[in-house]
């Protein structure tokens, strides 16, 4: 009994953790009436996410790890904005033919288990035959009694069941409209004007700066949802200057003027670079020290291989990171270099 209350103590604390995405501080909720005013504003990049009423789990854990780094990152950004829409989520057709089937399942043994029983109780029946007999017998009679008692107070009740009729049926014009506000509130609009799955929420739609006021064509992010994925999305598609786990922002400073540089010119500024490493080495920051030996290898093999090295490197790690069977060491290791390739691109 005491293991039970836990169980259900647990449950209900779950329920009321549930996140409602209105809630959450650094995010701004929009609806049908103020998603416009606000994406053709014309003075904002908008990361917008559609999804249930209240998210739960670990993608809604790691939308809120995400905002948490926008929030202490970006306040500088002031032309960036992340919002949320409430929309319906739908079942899973698959999902939903499975419950039925196994509602059809447990209909049959049912079934199988009230035969059995209809057959034990076959017997029963003819012993009590005879006794019923004399009970139908008493009820008939009391039955002719209810019928004139009954006859008297019709006209009666059917005087109170027409205004009750009545009632009801205002009641469910009243409960008719709510609905259909919840639909409006819901947002409906946007899974055709956006062709949003209702299905497979959360979906993450970027629109960026709309100065022509013209219809928006938003960029789906397609990645998978973690905090670091998410931000290294935004930091590509916009260019905010986000210091990721990893980077130092005086070697972001030294990269943007790499990158810009021709093939000789590289190849002179690697020499100052390595310089710089060593320098890094002698000191007693072990994790500056990392960062910077990163920094410096990919600078080398962009040198080598040319500028596609760095979406090649980005591809191959994120597929490591996706279905390698690493340490947490190295997936830390490799998160960083991740996280510092996104100042090449």
């Amino acid at each position: 009994m005491t293991l039970l209350l836990f169980v259900v103590v647990i449950f209900i604390f779950q329920l009321l953790n549930i996140t409602d995405g209105k809630d959450i501080q650094g995010t701004l909720s929009l609806d049908k009436y103020t998603f416009d005013k606000i994406i053709n504003n014309g003075n904002f990049n908008v990361l917008v996410k559609f999804d249930e009423e209240y998210p739960y789990g670990n993608q809604q854990d790691e939308f809120e790890k995400f905002v948490d780094v926008m929030n202490k990152q970006a306040q500088h950004e002031t032309d960036f904005v992340i919002a949320n829409v409430i929309v319906e989520k739908k079942e899973d057709g698959e999902n939903k033919k499975k419950d039925d089937d196994d509602m059809d399942n447990n209909d049959d043994e049912d079934n199988n288990n009230n035969a059995d029983d209809k057959e034990e109780d076959k017997g029963e029946d003819k012993d009590n035959k005879d006794d019923n007999k004399d009970i139908e017998k008493l009820l008939k009679e009391l039955e002719a009694e209810n019928k004139k008692d009954k006859k008297e107070t019709n006209l009666e009740n059917n005087e109170n069941n027409e205004e009750e009729n009545k009632n009801e049926d205002q009641e469910e014009t009243k409960t008719s409209e709510e609905d259909n506000t919840t639909v409006e509130k819901l947002n409906q609009v946007f899974v055709e004007r956006f062709a949003i799955d209702q299905k497979h929420l959360p979906v993450y739609l970027l629109f960026k700066n709309n100065n022509n006021n013209k219809e928006v064509n938003p960029i789906k992010y397609n990645g998978k949802i973690t905090a670091d994925a998410l931000t290294i999305f935004v930091k590509k598609e916009l260019g905010l200057t986000l210091l990721l786990k990893g980077c130092l922002e005086e070697w972001n400073k030294i990269v943007t003027d790499f990158v810009k540089l021709s093939k000789e010119k590289q190849l002179e500024k690697i020499a100052y670079v390595e310089k710089e490493v060593n320098q890094k080495n002698k000191e007693n920051n072990k994790d500056e020290s990392v960062s910077a030996n990163i920094y410096f290898t990919i600078m080398k093999r962009i040198t080598e291989k040319g500028k596609e090295f760095v979406q090649q490197e980005q591809k191959r790690i994120q597929h490591i990171l996706d279905n390698g069977k690493i340490t947490e060491e190295t997936k830390n290791r490799m998160k960083m270099k991740l996280n510092i390739l996104t100042n090449f691109n």
